[in-house]
């Protein structure tokens, strides 16, 4: 590991060739980096040496590499969605990776993107032994925001807990996801219906089941997304279309939480 640190993204994908390096405990972690980011996988590929952790670069989908047919298959057009080229080739990334996790027959996996730090209990979420609840799709090992949603705690392991949060926090820098949890996603998430950290947590659309870590063990390091988001002021149509699309899925996602958790679980953590 000290060689593939010391040679940088060379070094590391010539090493690796689709041959996974892993320690006897660790699941396999995946990065993703777009190929021109070599400064951005010098710095995660080193904090990942020094925490002991064996990984490999999956290449991103750059924005202006996907095709029109790609595109359309992706998104094809509805008036309530509209991403840029960048947001797409980010959630194609993702799904690229995530199909490693299928076709490799992974029981469990970390993806991460390329601005990910890390805290030094990271690691102990590697382990292949680590327990985790019976049911779980995918766990967020980073998110930011909604402080303030629901959290209902699920699982909890020495000093860490695993929690449902009601409303899902942003970002999908780091997260563990499940060999069935890959399947289910892979399936759902054909065509998309919205950014990435969006569709991919929305567990009410999808019914995969998602939980987050508490604390997070990882965060975004703020050097700010290689993500072209779209701009464009939407129009009438696309805002009207969005307000009824979100009270709906708040419908969706109420409906949801109370199947799986019942209403006594969230009036209480209402108290």
């Amino acid at each position: 590991m000290k060689a593939l640190a010391k040679d940088g993204m060379a070094a590391i994908s010539s090493a690796c060739m689709g041959q996974f390096l892993m320690t006897q405990t660790q699941i396999p972690i995946f990065v993703i980096n777009l190929d021109e980011s070599t400064d951005r996988f010098q710095k995660i590929s080193a904090r990942l040496v020094e925490l002991g952790l064996s990984f490999e670069r999956i290449p991103a989908i750059g924005g202006g590499k996907l095709t029109s047919v790609e595109k359309q298959a992706l998104n094809p057009k509805r008036p309530w969605i509209l991403l840029s080229d960048s947001e797409l080739a980010c959630f194609a990334s993702h799904l690229k990776a995530i199909q490693l996790v299928a076709d490799r027959h992974l029981q469990r996996a970390i993806i991460l993107e390329d601005d990910a730090i890390f805290d030094a209990d990271f690691p102990a979420w590697t382990k292949s032994d680590f327990p985790l609840p019976d049911d779980l799709d995918i766990l967020k090992l980073e998110g930011f925001g909604a402080a303030s949603t629901i959290k209902i705690p699920v699982l909890k392991h020495r000093n860490k807990v695993i929690r449902f949060s009601y409303r899902p926090t942003w970002g999908a820098a780091a997260y563990l996801i499940t060999l069935a949890g890959a399947r289910k996603a892979l399936k759902e998430l054909k065509i998309v219906r919205g950014q990435l950290d969006y569709d991919l947590f929305a567990y009410w659309k999808s019914g995969l089941a998602v939980y987050e870590a508490s604390p997070f063990p990882a965060q975004q390091d703020g050097s700010g997304s290689t993500i072209h988001h779209h701009h464009v002021r939407p129009p009438a149509l696309h805002k009207f279309l969005r307000y009824f699309i979100r009270r709906f899925d708040r419908i969706r996602r109420f409906g949801f939480t109370i199947r799986k958790f019942g209403l006594y679980a969230l009036v209480v953590r209402l108290r």
